[in-house]
């Protein structure tokens, strides 16, 4: 049972850090491209 929690918790983690890695590549791709806009 334990470890089943553990699996669970760690691919929760490393979905997470997919996600946000992500999102986050994504915000900076949109801000780059905004600042060679106003430049």
């Amino acid at each position: 049972m334990h470890m089943l929690a553990f699996v669970t918790l760690f691919a929760g983690v490393q979905f997470a850090i997919l996600v946000i890695s992500h999102f986050g590549i994504s915000l900076i791709h949109n801000v780059v491209d905004k600042n060679e806009e106003t430049e």
